[in-house]
């Protein structure tokens, strides 16, 4: 089922969620700060910040980062895309397992929990462009597949991107990468672990069904 809940307005605002003061750079007016998790999700509830920058660490509450991800991404699932925020996770020391966790909550990425991190974020101009916009630059692009199977697979690649934006191509080429030469390698395998990377599980669901039916239709 796709999404089809409207969902409210997105603000052309910040929100910040950590404990740590002073992260915004000067330039961002408006915004909004919160150091409790619980109050940060509700304030989502109501409004759609474009940009979110959630600290991994525990917040004043107790809710972790990724607990505030999992929670606003899950909120707004049935919006359309380019009504829902776009989400970054900061932490002081970056490691790939933290990456792939941030990735399966459903945020965008894991940058340094520094104000240039984020400057660098609002500043580079891709960053403003939806995961669906993204696909019409980019969908000569083939995903790091065997020569002879690029085009049984491109369609399922598409397909998650719609899903999980620029972070799919992280997925996709991990998955390549342990798995190029492997003789099990197959779409339904394929399938599989890529929807490990969706957080919500009726989403994971949506995107299993959508992908079969991909399958099916060839």
């Amino acid at each position: 089922m796709s999404p089809t809940t409207q969902g409210p307005n997105v603000l052309n605002c910040v929100a910040v969620v950590s404990i740590t003061p002073g992260l915004l750079p000067n330039y961002v007016a408006d915004h909004v700060y919160y150091d409790k998790g619980r109050d940060a999700v509700d304030f989502v509830k109501t409004a759609v910040p474009k940009h979110v920058f959630v600290d991994f660490a525990r917040l004043n509450d107790g809710w972790t980062g990724l607990r505030v991800v999992r929670a606003i991404t899950e909120s707004q699932e049935r919006y359309p895309v380019e009504a829902r925020s776009i989400i970054h996770v900061m932490k002081a020391h970056i490691t790939e397992i933290d990456r792939v966790y941030v990735i399966r909550q459903g945020g965008y990425g894991l940058i340094p929990r520094e104000p240039q991190a984020i400057q660098a974020v609002l500043r580079q101009r891709d960053v403003y462009v939806r995961p669906d916009t993204l696909l019409k630059k980019i969908v000569s692009q083939k995903p790091l597949a065997p020569t002879n199977k690029k085009e049984e697979y491109f369609p399922i690649f598409l397909l998650f991107r719609d899903y999980c934006g620029m972070a799919a191509d992280v997925a996709d080429r991990t998955y390549w990468k342990n798995n190029l030469h492997k003789k099990s390698v197959g779409v339904s395998n394929y399938i599989s672990y890529l929807s490990l990377h969706i957080g919500a599980k009726d989403r994971r669901h949506e995107f299993v069904c959508a992908a079969n039916k991909l399958i099916l239709a060839k």
